[in-house]
C-alpha cells in the first residue's frame, strides 16, 4: 500500500507540475507587447533601441514608399538623438513612453516639436514605428546598422 500511495503522490505531482507549466506559457504568451514582436526579449526596450539604425522601409496605408531619402537615426543611452539627413544632421532627444509601447522623438530645433509614434516591431535588428496623421497611417522600418 506504501508504495501505491507513493507512486500516486509522484504522479500527482507531475501532473501539478504540468499544468502549472502550461498556465506560464500562456500568461507570458499574452505579455506579447509590440503588434509584430518580438515574443520575448532578454534586453530592454531602451538597450534594444540605443544604436545607430537605416531606413529601410516606409509603407503609407498599406502600400510601400520606394522612394525616400537615405535617413540615419542614432539613439543615445542619455536620450539624445541625431537625425542624419542628406547630409545634414539633426538633433533631439528620445523618450520611451506608455509602458515602453511608444517613443516620443523631439526636435532640439527652434520649433521644438516633438512626434510620438507607436512601436510595432522592437527586436536587437529591427525597429518598426507607425505614426496616424489625418487618416493616413504610416509605418517606419529601420534596421541596425
Amino acid at each position: 500500500m506504501l508504495k501505491s500511495r507513493k507512486q500516486l503522490q509522484l504522479a500527482m505531482n507531475y501532473k501539478f507540475s504540468y499544468l502549472i507549466t502550461i498556465l506560464l506559457m500562456f500568461q507570458v504568451a499574452s505579455c506579447n507587447k509590440y503588434d509584430d514582436g518580438p515574443f520575448f526579449s532578454l534586453r530592454s526596450a531602451e538597450s534594444r533601441i540605443v544604436g545607430k539604425w537605416y531606413l529601410d522601409l516606409i509603407i503609407e496605408n498599406n502600400q510601400e514608399i520606394t522612394e525616400f531619402s537615405k535617413e540615419e537615426y542614432e539613439f543615445d543611452r542619455d536620450g539624445s538623438f541625431l537625425l542624419y539627413e542628406d547630409g545634414e544632421v539633426y538633433p533631439g532627444t528620445w523618450e520611451l513612453m506608455d509602458d515602453n509601447e511608444s517613443i516620443r522623438i523631439a526636435d532640439s530645433g527652434d520649433n521644438s516639436a516633438y512626434y510620438d509614434y507607436k512601436i510595432v516591431r522592437l527586436a536587437n535588428t529591427e525597429l518598426w514605428l507607425e505614426y496616424t496623421l489625418g487618416n493616413d497611417v504610416t509605418e517606419v522600418h529601420l534596421k541596425a546598422k
